[in-house]
């Protein structure tokens, strides 16, 4: 009897050893760089490369993975050619360090649950079409099945993103719990066709925690949360110059899955600082709002020396909610530029991949700009009317323009982010009617005030 005891005691110490032991070199072997690359492209629509991987047995247990680089599937995929007798590669996406931390215990069912995934050093480099999906969605897509034509070569985008395939929450073999997800000094460049810009996202950090995904219960269970900080640069790649630079940190919600469709469809609501070390410059709009502002010399007022660019004068706020196809303010954004603000107004969207946009921006002048404004309108009134009717006509001509102690003008932009279509909205009401004034200066104060509103303010 005290054999037996003995047997079953060890039997209890050592079968959870035996299954640890095989749960690890089950690992171990799957994580052999080839063994690897042959599973990622037996899961998605790529070509993978890894020079190294190996794992750690411990609390937790560790898989590490360096240089994994991804580029679209081509015919030595098809052929099962190893990695080491392959061509060259196009690369679309790379990563320099993977590091995956496992619990250790579920080895001994051979189950493998991810506690944190580290990604350090990741660079990619995609095209964005209209539909917001990009040419990287063709890579992490499901790999071909037998039942799928194969011709031997790398399938090719439309263009338009409908030939893309889509990741469904379905596929997940199991629902996935993750205490977090790290990204460290991350680099995108993508490349938007349709507009012919290049948004250039550097100096990237992401943190993903509390990663709750269900496939079966996506309406409760289909969340992280987001930190992040990075550097964004927007160039025309047609004019060949640098619209702006923004510097920021914030954090977010994030939605990985579309609840309804249940496919791979991110979305994040989020609020962020923008440093004071941004800059914003020649975006058409501006170039737009800075000509009708000139237009005010018909009032006797110059604002030449008015900058609608430049350096952000302070750090400033703003919160959006962003998708594959849209990015909407969710509050104002105010841009400080020396002395003065452009506010991009709640509302406002634009799609990127469409090119196309919907903004209602408003410029509100500093104190000092304001008493400018006004004393040069006075000296114009003056010196056309008279002292009698000048002030007045001045205060009609300020009682729409001004909130406060500040000037305050207010225009809508719309269309091709390119070539925008912007209008003035703030008006100045009927000049002409505001006083029983000689019918000579009546006439040309109203000449005045309909040539600047048609020109300023869309009249």
């Amino acid at each position: 009897m005290k054999r037996v005891v003995l047997t079953a005691a060890a039997a209890v110490l050592v079968l959870p050893l035996v299954g640890l032991v095989i749960g690890y070199f089950t690992l171990q072997q799957l994580a052999n760089a080839d063994n690897l690359v042959r599973r990622l492209e037996e899961q998605f629509n790529l070509r993978a490369e890894v020079m190294e991987s190996h794992v750690s047995l411990g609390f937790p247990t560790r898989l590490e993975i360096s240089g994994l680089t991804l580029a679209p599937r081509d015919e030595s995929v098809e052929k099962g050619i190893p990695q080491s007798e392959r061509p060259p590669l196009q690369s679309i996406a790379s990563f320099d360090f993977i590091a995956l931390d496992l619990r250790t215990f579920p080895l001994l069912a051979q189950q493998f649950v991810i506690e944190n995934i580290s990604i350090e050093r990741p660079s990619i480099e995609m095209e964005v079409f209209a539909d917001g999906t990009t040419t990287f969605d063709e890579l992490i897509k499901p790999a071909p099945t037998a039942k799928t034509p194969s011709p031997g070569k790398p399938k090719q985008p439309s263009g338009n993103g409908e030939e893309l395939g889509v990741v469904k929450a379905s596929e997940l073999p199991l629902p996935v719990i993750l205490g977090t997800l790290s990204v460290e000094d991350a680099n995108i460049l993508a490349k938007v066709a349709k507009s012919n810009t290049t948004v250039q996202v550097s100096r990237c950090i992401i943190h993903l925690t509390d990663v709750d995904i269900d496939p079966k219960a996506l309406l409760d269970h289909n969340s992280a949360n987001l930190e992040m900080s990075a550097w964004i640069g927007v160039d025309s790649v047609e004019k060949n110059t640098r619209y702006l630079d923004l510097s920021f940190d914030g954090s977010g919600a994030v939605q990985p899955f579309d609840p309804e469709s249940g496919e791979l469809s991110p979305s994040l609501s989020a609020q962020v600082t923008v440093r004071k070390d941004s800059w914003i410059d020649t975006l058409p709009l501006l170039d737009d709002m800075e000509e009708l502002l000139r237009q005010l010399e018909d009032f006797g007022v110059n604002l030449d020396s008015v900058r609608l660019r430049g350096d952000f004068s302070e750090d400033t706020s703003a919160s959006f909610n962003a998708s594959r196809k849209n990015l909407k303010m969710t509050s104002d954004f105010m841009i400080p530029i020396d002395e003065n603000f452009i506010v991009l107004e709640e509302g406002s969207w634009v799609n990127a991949g469409k090119n196309d946009h919907d903004f209602f921006v408003t410029f509100i002048a500093s104190e000092r700009l304001t008493r400018r404004a006004e004393d040069e309108v006075d000296k114009f009134l003056r010196a056309q009317m008279g002292d009698g009717p000048a002030g007045p006509i001045k205060t009609a001509l300020f009682r729409s323009v001004k909130q406060g102690d500040f000037l305050v003008l207010r225009f809508n932009s719309k269309g091709d982010l390119g070539d925008p279509e912007v209008a003035a909205l703030t008006p100045f009401g009927d000049v002409g009617g505001l006083l029983n004034l000689p019918d000579k200066t009546v006439d040309e104060i109203t000449r005045q005030a309909d040539k600047l509103l048609e020109g300023l303010f869309g009249k």
